[in-house]
């Protein structure tokens, strides 16, 4: 039987709080098979953002 794959998909992360984050962390270790995705940024603030966020 196909199934269809509908992943978690918080909009950008600098948008999730890190509870949030934290949470979806979690459901990925708990439900491996269950995807989650999100964009890290989509433009020049939100990489910066994300780079000091994440230390990265």
């Amino acid at each position: 039987m196909n199934r269809s794959c509908i992943p978690s998909s918080p909009r950008v992360s600098p948008s999730c709080s890190n509870k949030r984050l934290t949470e979806l962390g979690k459901l990925a270790e708990q439900l491996p098979r269950v995807s989650i995705q999100t964009h890290i940024s989509q433009n020049r603030k939100e990489v910066e953002e994300a780079t000091r966020r994440f230390d990265c």
